[in-house]
């Protein structure tokens, strides 16, 4: 290979700049929050410049996001704006570790491929050896999400015939 060769291939861009990042959530009680910034995040995400692909997945008590962009400078602008950065200073609070991977490609991989190049490559952010304290808001947040559940279980049972209305009325009397 001559010089001029190996320049010109060490110059060749990727066409695209792949993010991944894996979270684990330190409890039960945080799933809420995490759910909520995940959510928002997610849609800016999709709605940012630059976007190509947004993808998020559970796998071995990790929520991953794989994000693929036109460039890396997309990358940034998405992770230093709005919902997502405020999610990452909630990170700590949300969970016990979190590691990040970022690299160019010509192709949009699968989850499957990005988790196993965010396992040999990624950058642990934060890694906790205790989890943070279960906030009030966050106990209050999973009380409150568990009994909107209940009774939109209750309502479907009862619309669709499975339960009793009088079942219901009974149950909810004895209160």
């Amino acid at each position: 290979m001559t010089s001029t060769q190996a320049t010109a291939a060490s110059t060749t861009t990727k066409k695209y700049h792949v993010s991944v990042t894996g979270m684990d959530i330190h409890s039960w009680s945080a799933v809420p929050t995490f759910m909520s910034f995940a959510r928002r995040s997610m849609q800016q995400a999709k709605e940012a410049k630059g976007v190509v692909h947004v993808q998020g997945g559970y796998q071995k008590g990790v929520h991953h996001t794989l994000t693929v962009w036109e460039d890396r400078n997309a990358t940034v602008q998405y992770l230093r704006s709005g919902d997502h950065k405020e999610a990452m200073a909630a990170s700590k609070d949300i969970g016990t570790f979190v590691q990040v991977y970022g690299y160019d490609s010509d192709e949009i991989p699968s989850m499957e491929e990005a988790i196993q190049k965010w396992k040999e490559h990624g950058h642990v952010v934060f890694r906790q050896k205790t989890p943070p304290k279960t906030t009030t808001t966050q106990l209050l947040t999973s009380w409150m999400l568990l009994g909107v559940a209940f009774f939109g279980v209750l309502h479907v049972l009862t619309r669709t015939g499975v339960l009793p209305v009088s079942s219901v009325a009974a149950l909810t009397a004895s209160s």
